[in-house]
């Protein structure tokens, strides 16, 4: 009997994110897929004050941050052991 769990839950609330120059939340959800699970992590930023002036100068920054955990996270979620192994 196969057991299917969908969860997805956000990390942080743009209250608790909040500072002067940013909002920010982490949204994550987890989803099955095939023997699998398929992963979707999203960061959603928001520019305060006068900070959204300068946002289309700031955004290719975080867009390569962006691009740099995503091959981050891969890496790390192909590295843990599949489930019902010992590593």
């Amino acid at each position: 009997m196969a057991i299917t769990v969908e969860r997805s839950f956000v990390v942080g609330t743009p209250a608790a994110t909040v500072t002067l120059y940013l909002a920010a939340t982490d949204q994550i959800a987890v989803r099955p897929q095939g023997s699998g699970s398929l992963i979707t992590y999203r960061a959603i930023l928001r520019f305060n004050g006068v900070f959204r002036l300068a946002e289309p100068l700031l955004r290719s920054s975080f867009d390569e941050l962006a691009d740099a955990v995503q091959v981050r996270l891969t890496q790390v979620l192909h590295a843990l052991p599949a489930r019902g192994t010992v590593k």
